[in-house]
């Protein structure tokens, strides 16, 4: 068969640009900085799904926040789209005469947009409940206000997540009842000086029987480099590291100890500001577990709250990189697929989706849903089949629409921001320290391409970094 001359040119020039951004790619990871660097890069033309460049498409590295998007797709895969997870409120013993004798129950079901900022905060679910509360009759609560997490094990913090992370507000534990994100923000005051101990003035919400010990100093980096320590169940956590000087008011945010016990708490002063007398205390079905008494199976329903709809959780976690609903995403799959919320049952899920995609799971490790875990290892062999998996997708719309934008979004507000490429890269970052990585789709004259760069242990900062990944992908745009 004859092959025209024009035909001929097209074929070489098509490889001429293919050489020429292996050639480049080749190039940039000669860098000093990454002279000792573990690195991933992939880039797929996902019409032809001829490969573009690659550098070590098997080899297993840290992901961090890139692990998310197993997560979502897997969701994506296994819940409705609309699928919402419920709030429960029950009440136990009886009415009379506008008495509750028995208790008010809280029963959790593993939505963790619950209070959230993303869904309206606290009070409008303060404020729906009491509104039903009001509607049948009750004006008394001879018992208790009981918060009931018992849908999860215990507030869970996975075994391999690392202490400085633990007790911040982004390394939250997960529970049945998480709430408010299960976030909350201490206030400090800074002297003028560097190097001087800082105050708390206070912390927002209030938590009962809570205590930071502050070891926090003044300094003279304009950044936020505070860290509470502290893991789930502790009320007694530990401040470290520095504020800037000179503050009057300086937020730096932390984890509930206990979730569903915060709530119950809060919820019974909201009833007593409401004109609802709550005539014992708050706790929750844990408390009373430990304590060997037992909750009665509440029957007497009186409303339910709930939570965002599954495709906002997606969006929500891949965007803004939110590792609590993450984590939840995480537990519920496992629930769902195995009938236990833990670690263990989640991360068998999401290995199970990826496996009836055909997708390449050599290197691939899951220790968690977020990425947290320095323990997870994934290819971007794996990440980019998986972006061309999804853009094929009955769930393409919602995936996609829940990364971030180049120079426009979420987490890539900042990342690759000139005219020439903003808006032309939709994807997820990752980073913790000494691990940057991104994997999205970018929109060239030619032709939409999935890629995948995960880099581990650079020696130089986290933002040069960032910047050496822009330069490249800025070449990869020109396919």
């Amino acid at each position: 068969m004859r092959i025209s001359l024009l035909s001929l040119l097209i074929v070489l020039a098509v490889a001429g640009q293919s050489q020429s951004f292996q050639s480049k790619l080749d190039t940039w990871v000669k860098d000093a900085d990454l002279k000792s660097a573990s690195i991933g890069f992939k880039a797929i033309k996902i019409s032809s799904g001829e490969i573009i460049g690659e550098l070590n498409p098997s080899q297993a590295l840290v992901p961090a926040s890139n692990l998310k998007l197993l997560t979502t797709a897997a969701s994506l895969a296994s819940f409705a789209s609309n699928r919402k997870f419920e709030t429960k409120i029950f009440y136990s013993g009886k009415i009379e005469d506008g008495i509750l004798k028995g208790d008010l129950i809280i029963q959790g079901g593993g939505d963790p947009s619950l209070g959230s900022k993303y869904n309206g905060g606290q009070q409008k679910v303060f404020d729906y409940w009491i509104k039903a509360i009001k509607e049948i009759g009750i004006n008394t609560i001879e018992g208790n206000v009981i918060s009931d997490a018992s849908s999860f094990p215990d507030y869970d913090i996975p075994r391999t997540w690392i202490w400085e992370d633990i007790g911040n507000y982004y390394g939250s534990g997960v529970s049945g009842l998480s709430f408010m994100d299960n976030t909350f923000e201490a206030y400090f005051t800074s002297p003028s000086e560097a190097g001087k101990a800082t105050s708390i003035v206070s912390v927002v919400p209030e938590i009962p029987n809570f205590n930071i010990d502050n070891k926090v100093l003044s300094s003279n980096q304009n950044r936020d480099n505070a860290y509470l320590f502290g893991g789930p169940y502790n009320f007694n956590k530990k401040a470290e590291g520095s504020i800037p000087k000179g503050r009057n008011s300086f937020k730096v945010k932390g984890s509930f100890p206990d979730p569903a016990l915060q709530l119950a708490y809060m919820f019974r002063n909201e009833l007593i500001s409401s004109g609802i007398a709550v005539k014992k205390r708050y706790s929750t079905q844990r408390e009373l577990r430990l304590a060997g008494k037992e909750m009665k199976t509440p029957s007497n329903l009186i409303a339910s709250f709930s939570g965002l709809e599954l495709h906002q959780l997606v969006y929500y976690t891949n965007r803004n990189s939110v590792n609590l609903y993450a984590e939840h995403l995480h537990r519920l799959l496992g629930k769902e697929k195995y009938g236990m919320a833990d670690v263990e049952s989640g991360n068998k899920a999401v290995m199970g989706y990826l496996a009836s995609q055909n997708l390449p799971l050599e290197g691939v490790n899951l220790m968690d849903g977020s990425g947290m875990s320095r323990f997870n290892t994934v290819t971007v062999d794996l990440m980019t089949a998986l972006l061309i998996e999804m853009d094929q997708s009955k769930n393409v719309e919602y995936f996609k629409k829940s990364l971030a934008v180049s120079g426009e979004s979420g987490t890539f507000k900042s990342f690759m921001t000139n005219s020439a490429t903003k808006g032309k890269v939709k994807g997820k970052s990752g980073y913790m320290e000494r691990v940057r990585s991104y994997s999205g789709y970018i929109q060239t004259q030619n032709g939409s391409i999935a890629f995948s760069i995960i880099v581990n242990n650079y020696s130089c900062t986290a933002s040069q970094m960032k910047r050496k990944i822009e330069l490249i992908l800025s070449d990869l745009l020109q396919e």
